[in-house]
């Protein structure tokens, strides 16, 4: 049985979260954890962390869980795609209230945006296909939405890999658009695919490499869930480090879709 699943990120998570973020960047592009806590409580749908529940520190320790890679996504408006470099702009999120299911988006308006899809640089090497199974994670998230599409803004060279799952280049589409590409050290790099070929591409890496499938548990939407963590953000808030307007968008109907192929991933309960 393996050792490794997906489960829902919680704010307890964060100090293993910064410790596989700064394995996995450059100094320079260290994120600060109030921005991250700041996504999780808007946005806790589309954060998931890959854990080890038998993860020991040299041979002689004793076996612990810990977190060893993350995912964060979101839906977010496409005239702010890409997003700037550590930006905490997030708050145009229509995050659900409590008993409400997950909001409808106008695909037109809105689209599904990676954040980030970190693996801690120890399991490099693994075999366990860790970026791809976190990234059909985030393609699973964005079809319960219905989007057709995802973003993300590639940066520290990962372009090749981004490019390997399906991902396409593509141009700022305006001057302010490229200024926040610039914003990231070594600049950015702007790309976009629709689900369909995101999933084509990285189900045929799975296959070359053989991986086998990281179940996911606790899958089933609970808002309920959702508002404790929010809760527990709210009694112990990270410094504040400026205002975050917060507005409350009308939701739109959902904008017809072609349908995509249904991301294949094993669960647990």
């Amino acid at each position: 049985m393996s050792t490794y699943h997906f489960e829902p990120m919680k704010l307890s998570h964060m100090p293993e979260i910064m410790e596989a973020l700064r394995s996995a960047y450059k100094p320079e592009l260290y994120e600060e954890q109030h921005v991250l806590e700041k996504i999780l409580s808007l946005w806790p749908r589309g954060c998931w962390v890959l854990v080890n529940s038998e993860y020991k520190s040299d041979s002689n320790a004793s076996p612990r869980s810990k977190v060893v890679a993350y995912l964060m996504c979101h839906p977010f408006k496409k005239e702010d795609c890409p997003a700037e470099n550590n930006s905490t702009k997030h708050g145009e999120l229509p995050t659900p209230k409590a008993g409400q299911p997950l909001p409808s988006f106008d695909s037109k308006t809105w689209t599904y945006y990676v954040h980030d899809v970190c693996v801690h640089k120890e399991l490099r090497g693994s075999n366990l296909g860790t970026g791809v199974q976190l990234f059909l994670l985030a393609v699973r998230l964005a079809q319960e939405l219905q989007f057709p599409d995802m973003y993300l803004t590639a940066v520290q060279g990962a372009e090749s890999f981004w490019s390997r799952v399906g991902m396409k280049q593509m141009k700022a589409q305006d001057e302010a658009a490229q200024k926040r590409l610039d914003s990231y050290p070594g600049g950015g790099v702007f790309m976009k695919a629709p689900l369909d070929e995101i999933i084509s591409s990285c189900e045929g890496m799975m296959t070359k490499l053989k991986c086998p499938r990281i179940p996911v548990k606790n899958w089933e939407y609970s808002n309920e869930e959702k508002q404790v963590e929010k809760a527990k953000a709210v009694e112990s808030p990270a410094p504040a480090k400026e205002e975050i307007q917060v507005e409350k968008p009308v939701v739109q109907e959902t904008a017809a879709v072609q349908p995509v192929p249904v991301v294949q991933i094993a669960a647990t309960s």
